[in-house]
């Protein structure tokens, strides 16, 4: 029986699995914001900021972004809306910013806030060998009827990656591409100087008073002399409460007439001569007048009057 041959055929089945995989970049991010001096009088300043952007690891050697401006704390953010409020108090009249990407800060290179064509952004390319610096200006106009005090806000850049353009770009996590920084502006634009004439008064001319005085010898006047930037209150206040005092049992009082008006100083506080006064140069006219007397002992009877003039 002739042998048949027998032949195997085995099959070897080889499979390769093949996972995609997409590097995400991984940035670091600081900003540099604007400092503004004291404004002591109307007008306009633009500072610069930097935002310094750097690629830690990227799928790609040059790194392509963009900033937009998408927060405000206090108000909108949008372009055109942006402002700085008073002491943070958005019931206050508030003072107008621009924050643009360019020196020329205004409408057409004012930073957007949507993330859509046609946007202002500030764009760049980062390496994980070299920081990119952008630059962005924040413009502010102080007008001369604005109230003294410290206007604030604070704005947030969002970071938008492998892209230069609005509307393309991804948006990054808060946590990893979000920057807030503050704006500051004081505006000091008022002053008032007040003098007074003379600065000390003496009853009876510096003379002796006894009961016999006549009380028409102890009246006395002087003036307060003001020159103001802008509107003012004016105030006066009586160390002893309209008392010339020698000690807490022996005191005499006294009247003091602004304009012919008389002011309470009985309680001590701030009694109103003037609210809300022009602008300018003022004299006020000061009466000082004792009305009675009595049986008193001997001494130096004395009062301290302070004014003060408070601009708004």
């Amino acid at each position: 029986m002739k042998a048949g041959k027998r032949f195997f055929l085995m099959l070897f089945a080889v499979c390769l699995t093949y996972q995609s995989f997409c590097q995400e970049a991984s940035v670091s991010v600081k900003i540099t914001p604007p400092e503004f001096g004291v404004f002591t009088m109307p007008g306009t300043s633009t500072q610069s900021g930097t935002i310094t952007s750097t690629a830690i690891s990227s799928p790609t050697h040059s790194l392509p972004y963009y900033y937009l401006l998408t927060g405000a704390a206090l108000g909108s953010a949008a372009p055109g809306s942006r402002k700085l409020y008073k002491d943070g108090n958005v019931l206050t009249t508030p003072i107008p910013v621009i924050i643009a990407a360019s020196p020329i800060a205004g409408k057409d290179t004012e930073i957007g806030n949507l993330n859509q064509p046609g946007s202002v952004v500030l764009s760049g390319s980062m390496t994980d060998t070299a920081p990119s610096n952008l630059n962005f200006y924040v413009q502010v106009t102080v007008p001369a009827d604005i109230a003294d005090g410290v206007y604030t806000n604070a704005f947030t850049f969002s970071l938008y990656l492998y892209s230069a353009s609005a509307g393309s770009g991804t948006l990054t996590a808060p946590s990893k591409g979000s920057l807030t920084f503050s704006v500051n502006v004081t505006i000091a634009q008022g002053s008032v100087s007040l003098s007074l004439n003379p600065t000390s008064i003496s009853f009876n001319k510096g003379n002796p008073v006894t009961p016999l005085t006549p009380l028409a010898d102890l009246k006395e006047k002087a003036a307060v002399n003001i020159t103001a930037t802008r509107g003012y209150t004016l105030t006066v206040s009586s160390s002893h409460s309209g008392l010339l005092w020698l000690s807490d049992k022996d005191t005499i009082p006294y009247i003091l007439k602004v304009e012919g008006v008389i002011i309470d100083l009985s309680s001590g506080k701030e009694a109103l001569i003037a609210e809300c006064a022009s602008a300018g140069v003022a004299s006020y006219t000061l009466e000082l007048a004792i009305l009675a007397l009595g049986d008193k002992k001997p001494g130096n009877y004395s009062d301290i009057l302070t004014f003060i003039a408070t601009v708004r």
